[in-house]
């Protein structure tokens, strides 16, 4: 017999005990026939099964019961609840409220006794059916230990050995023919040479955001490298000082980096880019390093870092080589540690025979939880939960139920903003406490599925999150910014997929960036003054580290395939290349629509005819990230044009004079000028020229020498 037949009245045993307890209205049992009735009950639940039943058959139920509560152990706070919740009953009880449950009306005592047992059932199986959310351990330790690794703590020498626990302010040390990895707790690897020695100076986790965490080592001697993986927010990052210079790695990025015998400081730029800052005796330099690129510091020397590319010499570097190699195994590893830990703490999903079992039990929960806030911190967690759930159905293959639990996913949440936001204007600290958990939840998924790209399962996922990210931002600034940086998302998603050869994908995601920023500036011409000039400073220093990420992504070796020609003539023709030179007005919106004029042939002059289907897309590919680079330099000159119109906006000139200081590999990025009713952006590749009224056909300019303009306000 079903207990959910059972329960809800329909089953025929439900209407013969009905029946016979209309019967025993008026009889009254003595003591010892109460105590008779009482053993019988338990010899009969205590009795060998005989009869076979179903998988939900009312004796397996209690059989699965009993097994569950000697398993469980409860906690105090779990006694303390119990306790609370029965005695609230047995008090309802007493003073015979139980007007709502129909029949119960004559029965109270069956009735207490059944929410008391459906209670004691929901407890009990919340501890069965609950899903632990998978999160990082935010712990530090050592992993790969190979020859002589000791760890200096406290003037006390430890023995390094795999797993062993480090803590801020301790140095690692490796010896001759030694090397020992080191796993950080925001999933970040380094990997130590043989002689090498550091000092992991900070280890901060945010306790109001943990997604947000900084890393900070100090290279003593020796060599390290540093992979950092999928660091989350503008606050987190990960540092490498050596001597005078700082390396620092924002997002997703490979270095190396070493301190010769002479004390020469050398950084080199193995994926992506780094952030450089070198002080010298006369001033601090800062620059961006790219995939490819390497600066030489001298310590002892006022000069700045000598940049140069990449050398035949150091691309076969076996150190550069080895670790790359070991990057992927590492990747591969997250991910699988990951799939494993969803795998091991779902216990139940869509399709299994107990899954309606946990649905049962969350409604039940939800039911006697009577404050309104609680409840919702309860559909939370079961939105989480359902989050999860839809992971591992998607990882196995069965994308119907896993988008269906998506789709429930995104509504719960979007039902839980919504009370917060009806509760906003009586009870704003409650809202806010609420919202900042869903944030929170967000951000823990986000994190965990940073290394997902477009060609994988989890995608939707992905997706799905970010929407909700958006939309749980909390005002019409924070929604825009959310867009910007999810746009910039897009472009390491691009960089990804060219590393693992998928050209058409990286193709698609850079173009999809294109749509999202054009998108992005016309949500902000829609915001008041005010709002539009935090947004469109936000959007200039988001826009200055995409053009950074285009760069790497046109220097990316997939990219470089088709260039044949490594002399004098094909280095002039490589800087000259895909320059562009454009006049617009605010209307335009899409590359098309502005005439842009590129050159996209082959360093040999000649248009691409390879029948070869990569090659044909990799000429795509260059034509499509010289688009996104005319487009975000296009989309800056119209945000910055939109707050100019009116009156000169300080918040966007000190931002603007701030990105004509950036630089990248020891050179200027751009030089903007600004008018009243006029933008003008130089790059070494494009010039543009941003009016609300007039085109104008612009000079072109010489690419290695970028004109310096004041700025006009």
């Amino acid at each position: 017999m079903s207990i959910f037949s059972f329960l809800s009245g329909k089953s025929d045993e439900f209407k013969r005990l009905e029946g016979k307890l209309k019967e025993c209205r008026s009889m009254s049992l003595s003591e010892e026939k109460r105590a008779q009735m009482k053993r019988n009950i338990m010899a009969s639940i205590n009795e060998p099964q005989r009869e076979s039943v179903g998988a939900f058959g009312f004796a397996s139920l209690v059989a699965k019961i009993k097994e569950i509560s000697a398993q469980v152990k409860p906690n105090l706070t779990f006694r303390a609840i119990l306790k609370d919740k029965l005695l609230t009953l047995f008090e309802m009880r007493s003073a015979g409220n139980f007007a709502t449950f129909g029949w119960m009306k004559q029965y109270r005592k069956f009735g207490v006794s059944l929410l008391a047992f459906v209670f004691v059932f929901t407890i009990v199986f919340n501890f069965v059916f609950h899903i632990e959310r998978v999160e990082a351990s935010y712990s530090t330790v050592l992993e790969d230990v190979q020859g002589d690794v000791h760890v200096l703590r406290n003037a006390q020498v430890i023995v390094g050995t795999s797993q062993l626990l480090l803590k801020a302010d301790d140095i690692i040390k490796t010896g001759a023919k030694s090397q020992v990895s080191i796993r950080f707790l925001d999933q970040s690897v380094t990997r130590l040479s043989e002689n090498t020695e550091i000092k992991i100076s900070k280890l901060f986790v945010n306790p109001s955001n943990k997604t947000e965490t900084l890393v900070e080592v100090i290279l003593h001697e020796g060599r390290l490298w540093a992979r950092v993986v999928n660091l989350i927010g503008n606050v987190s990052s990960f540092q490498v000082k050596a001597k005078n210079t700082v390396a620092v790695a924002k997002k997703k990025a490979a270095f190396d980096v070493s301190i010769s015998d002479k004390g020469k400081a050398k950084v080199s730029a193995i994926q992506n880019r780094v952030e450089l800052t070198v002080a010298t005796n006369n001033k601090i330099i800062e620059t961006t390093l790219v995939k490819g690129f390497t600066a030489e510091v001298k310590t002892n020397e006022p000069l700045a870092p000598q940049i140069h590319s990449e050398t035949p010499d150091e691309a076969k570097d076996q150190w550069v080589t080895d670790n790359l190699e070991k990057d992927k195994q590492y990747f591969e590893t997250v991910r699988q540690e990951t799939r494993n830990q969803i795998a091991g703490q779902i216990k139940f999903l869509p399709g299994d025979p107990l899954y309606a079992m946990k649905q049962f039990s969350e409604s039940t929960g939800l039911a006697f939880t009577l404050d309104e806030f609680e409840k919702r911190l309860k559909m939370l967690t079961m939105a989480s939960e359902k989050l999860a759930e839809a992971e591992l159905l998607f990882e196995r293959g069965d994308g119907e139920r896993g988008q269906t639990l998506l789709v429930e996913f995104k509504a719960q949440i979007a039902s839980i903003l919504e009370w917060a936001n009806g509760i906003e204007a009586q009870d704003p600290t409650r809202a806010l406490e609420l919202k900042t958990k869903i944030t929170e939840t967000l951000n823990v998924y986000q994190k965990q599925l940073a290394l997902i790209l477009p060609n994988d399962p989890l995608y939707k996922v992905k997706t799905a999150v970010s929407e909700l990210q958006v939309a749980v931002a909390p005002g019409d600034v924070q929604k825009t910014e959310e867009r910007i940086s999810q746009a910039g998302d897009k472009l390491l998603e691009a960089h990804d997929l060219i590393e693992r050869g998928d050209s058409a994908g990286a193709e698609k995601q850079i173009a999809a960036y294109t749509q999202a920023i054009s998108e992005a500036v016309s949500d902000v011409r829609n915001l008041s003054t005010e709002d539009r000039e935090q947004a469109v400073s936000t959007l200039l220093d988001s826009k200055a580290e995409d053009l950074k990420t285009l760069e790497v992504i046109s220097t990316t070796q997939p990219v470089q395939e088709i260039i044949q020609d490594d002399g004098p003539e094909a280095e002039d023709m490589e800087i000259r290349r895909n320059r562009t030179n454009i006049t617009i007005m605010t209307g335009s919106s899409t590359p098309a629509e502005i005439g842009t004029t590129t050159n996209s042939t082959l360093i040999d002059g000649s248009v691409s005819t390879d029948e070869n289907q990569k090659s044909v897309t990799l000429e795509q590919l260059e034509k499509t990230v010289s688009e996104a680079k005319t487009e975000t330099l296009t989309k800056m000159g119209e945000a910055v044009l939109s707050v100019q119109t009116q009156q000169p906006s300080t918040e966007v000139l000190k931002q603007l004079d701030s990105m004509r200081k950036l630089d990248m590999n020891g050179q200027p990025m751009m030089n903007v000028t600004v008018s009243k009713d006029n933008v003008t952006i130089r790059t070494n590749e494009n010039l543009i020229n941003v009016t609300p009224t007039i085109t104008q056909q612009l000079p072109t300019v010489d690419s290695k020498t970028p004109v310096s303009l004041p700025v006009q306000p």
